[in-house]
């Protein structure tokens, strides 16, 4: 790792962070790793796929949603899955079900009525990315460039300046901007959080708001600005 407070270096290693700065009196400083790399997990799903798409006795299903999941007597499990791209719906019998990270994946625990499940709950906290594709603009960065949170702000609050690949295109992406939602996904419904909410989860999700109430106040402030 590289240390430097020099202007001109910093320069060098991320120009549009240091463009337009004004007053030197000022210190800077910042570190850089130039072995760092981004995991693009897309690209790693789809050949983890391609692997497992080589044995017979695997299916792919896409434009599919879990909309049922019950224990049978012999304690496998019966899912019941839609068809989004033709309508229907179809049950799969199966010995494990392994549900993955992601917005919906609450929904699916408490589905399941595993005891495990039942302290889990959602918090209305989303994020928002500012990007640009103008080439004069990302040709200018070409690497992670994280800042420090303000003070008596959550981490999460990180401003950074990422040089990403989007859609096969060089972009540039400012963020973050956090929001409050109450969605569980991009195209979920303004009622998750509250669908979600039991007699078991509903005063772990108080216990959290009062715990991290600098978080709450950050949230609620930074919405008037995402929708400017």
């Amino acid at each position: 790792m590289e240390y430097s407070e020099d202007r001109a270096e910093l320069a060098e290693w991320m120009p549009l962070v240091m463009a337009g700065r004004e007053g030197n009196d000022t210190p800077v400083a910042a570190t850089r790793m130039q072995m760092g790399t981004e995991v693009n997990y897309g690209a790693q799903t789809r050949q983890m796929v391609e692997s497992l798409a080589q044995s017979d006795h695997f299916t792919l299903g896409l434009s599919s949603e879990v909309r049922g999941l019950e224990r049978n007597d012999d304690n496998t499990w019966k899912v019941t899955v839609a068809d989004l791209a033709n309508g229907g719906e179809t049950t799969v019998d199966s010995r494990y079900v392994f549900i993955g990270a992601g917005g919906a994946a609450l929904l699916l625990l408490q589905e399941s009525g595993i005891p495990e499940a039942e302290a889990y709950a959602g918090f209305p906290v989303s994020g928002q990315f500012l990007y640009t594709t103008n080439p004069d603009v990302v040709a200018q960065h070409d690497v992670k460039a994280y800042g420090k949170a303000g003070e008596g702000s959550p981490p999460m609050s990180v401003p950074h300046l990422d040089r990403r690949n989007l859609d096969g295109e060089p972009a540039l992406f400012f963020s973050p901007f956090a929001a409050v939602s109450t969605k569980f996904l991009k195209e979920g419904s303004w009622t998750d959080l509250f669908s979600s909410l039991t007699l078991h989860n509903t005063w772990p999700v108080a216990e959290v708001g009062m715990d991290n109430f600098n978080l709450v106040r950050y949230l609620v402030g930074q919405v008037p600005d995402v929708r400017r």
